[in-house]
């Protein structure tokens, strides 16, 4: 798998953004220094070429001079002497490497070279030849020429013009009379350019260093820091920090560009905590949904729900009191110090928890009253922080009744659940209640709170199943209250009812948290006994007997009270076909047997016959 992250790996240092701008800089600098040159060199140039064209005009005008003077002083061959020694004089004036007069048809007449004398420059066949002989007076043409070495010369060509003292003897209209060439040597301005040249490259490398280094500081400060700022922020966030963020450092574009990505690196923790709140939301619906989908008894809903709350939500204590079928009530807490406890009253809870503050301290201890009474008035999640300790109070309804309260309390400030949260943990939990206190109802006996005969068999059958799948013991209990139908005769059926009340209390608070009491019907009850093996029922089927016989049961009125016994039949899971029915079978037979054999008695079964 392709790492995510492989484009945020370091960059070589080519192809970071400060050294590509400092090298287009630099190279824009190399070049605009090399143009800079360039033009100077060719100033240059023209300024020597200038210079020098008048320096052949002066030439010329001196030696048309020396040659007017000497043409009138007699002429002959010794004026082109004179006019030689003229142009050998003018030559160290001006600094030329050599000068040349020439008639109109391009032949040499003076020249400070003495070979060159008697030549005539043609443009056909003397590379030298500017072809300027045999023109109208203008301005000659310069032109750079090799000489004999090889070494470049700066030929400039000016005319002799014809001097008013030369009409005595020529009687040509011509403007002009010949021409003077005069060769410049270029060695010494071309190594002065050279020259020039190597000090501005120098120039131009040091002020590109100095440039460069420059550039380095300034966009390392200006550029590469802000952007490895947000690439590394950027990889950060990608990589799932969050808060990562930068610090604004500048008032530029980089720095608003850092502001704009820091606001959009909270709007993006900001929407991933939503979402990632709304799952943890989500999670919790659904495992409050499933456990409680799990659980039908009141009892088991309220534990299903303080675990999926404990586990989830980030609270150090709950309390969970909710109204049972019977009409009591019941409170369970979960304390991450304390430790756990169950305890129950009687009485209607919205009373209690709408009344004064000693009825709420019993059913919900150490929680304030009046955050109890707001929440149940107004049927609304209540939070509020009394002290160091935070409350959150959650009320539930069944059929517009309050059916439950949920209280969670914290030290600390902990993240406070969504109104929309809270009203579908509200909805969800009052929904299960009411499930569970419609199928605690089916299940329950209504005059005296135990399990129906219906339920009761039920659960026979299940005891029995895992006692045949996993070997485990099992009996039952066929408990009958004596002389029952003369307490209706005498006493009146309110008073039998309180009988049957009291016995099943007392039968049910002698029993075991696994076992089930069942009013079997009429004054008959039926105890299941899951894990108990038959050697134990003669002990056990004593102490409930006991338990029903202790005290006397008050009559309604309070004004007198009867003594009630009972007879108890017992009997232990035989064979693998033991069935419910033949198991109730059997402890009915120890039952009459106690009863013939004068009440008030546990008859303990005699085992199976295994054949």
């Amino acid at each position: 798998m392709s790492n995510p992250h492989a484009d945020f790996r370091p960059l070589p240092w080519h192809q970071r953004l400060s050294v590509r701008l400092g090298a287009g800089v630099v190279l824009v600098l190399v070049a605009a220094l090399a143009l800079a040159g360039a033009w100077i060199g060719r100033q240059e140039h023209r300024r020597f070429e200038e210079q020098h064209r008048e320096h052949a005009a002066q030439v010329s005008r001196m030696v048309a001079r020396a040659l007017s003077e000497r043409m009138l002083a007699g002429g002959g061959a010794g004026v082109w002497r004179d006019v030689t020694q003229v142009s050998r004089e003018l030559q160290a004036a001006v600094g030329a490497r050599r000068i040349l007069v020439l008639a109109r048809d391009g032949r040499v007449k003076a020249s400070t070279d003495a070979s060159l004398e008697g030549h005539r420059f043609v443009r056909a066949t003397d590379p030298e030849c500017i072809d300027c002989h045999g023109a109208e007076m203008r301005r000659f043409p310069s032109s750079v020429i090799r000489g004999e070495g090889g070494d470049r010369l700066l030929r400039v060509v000016g005319a002799i013009e014809k001097q008013p003292a030369c009409s005595r003897c020529h009687v040509e209209t011509e403007a002009f009379r010949g021409m003077i060439a005069i060769d410049f040597d270029l060695s010494g301005p071309e190594e002065a350019a050279r020259d020039r040249e190597r000090l501005l490259l120098a120039i131009g490398a040091a002020a590109a260093a100095g440039m460069s280094l420059l550039l380095f500081f300034l966009l390392r400060a200006l550029v590469h820091a802000p952007v490895g700022d947000l690439s590394r922020s950027a990889r950060e966030l990608g990589a799932g920090n969050l808060a990562s963020r930068i610090a604004v450092r500048r008032d530029d574009e980089l720095g608003r560009l850092t502001g704009e990505f820091n606001r959009m690196a909270g709007r993006i923790q900001g929407q991933v905590d939503r979402i990632e709140t709304g799952r943890r939301e989500m999670e919790l619906l659904y495992n409050l949904v499933v456990e409680v989908s799990q659980n039908l008894e009141v009892a088991q809903v309220r534990g299903a729900v303080l675990k999926v709350l404990g586990e989830r939500m980030p609270f150090r204590r709950l309390l969970f009191c909710v109204e049972t079928a019977d009409g009591t009530w019941s409170t369970e807490v979960r304390d991450a110090s304390a430790g756990d406890q169950v305890f129950s009253g009687v009485g209607d809870l919205g009373e209690i928890l709408a009344g004064a503050g000693a009825g709420i301290e019993a059913a919900l201890p150490g929680v304030p009253p009046p955050l109890v009474r707001e929440a149940c008035e107004a049927r609304r999640a209540v939070r509020a922080a009394v002290g160091a300790t935070h409350f959150l109070v959650l009320p539930f309804e069944h059929r517009g009744r309050l059916a439950g309260i949920v209280v969670a309390s914290h030290a600390a400030q902990a993240q406070p659940p969504d109104e929309a949260l809270l009203d579908n943990l509200s909805v969800h939990i009052g929904l299960a209640l009411d499930n569970a206190l419609n199928f605690t109802q089916s299940i329950t006996d209504g005059l005296t709170g135990l399990a129906n005969k219906r339920h009761g068999f039920v659960r026979l059958e299940e005891a029995l199943y895992l006692a045949r799948r996993h070997g485990v013991p099992v009996s039952l209990l066929m408990v009958d209250i004596d002389h029952f139908k003369k307490v209706n005769d005498t006493h009146g059926h309110l008073a039998g009812d309180a009988v049957l009340k009291a016995v099943a209390a007392r039968i049910r608070d002698d029993c075991r948290t696994g076992d089930l009491v069942v009013r079997y019907g009429g004054e008959e009850f039926m105890v299941v006994l899951p894990h108990t093996p038959a050697a134990s029922l003669a002990e056990l089927g004593e102490r409930l007997r006991l338990g029903v016989a202790r005290l006397p049961v008050p009559l309604p009125g309070g004004e007198s009270s009867l003594e009630v016994t009972v007879s108890i039949g017992a009997a232990a899971c035989g064979a693998g076909t033991e069935t419910p029915e033949s198991l109730i079978a059997r402890a009915d037979e120890a039952l009459y047997a106690a009863k013939r054999a004068g009440r008030n008695r546990v008859v303990v079964a005699p085992p199976q016959d295994q054949s």
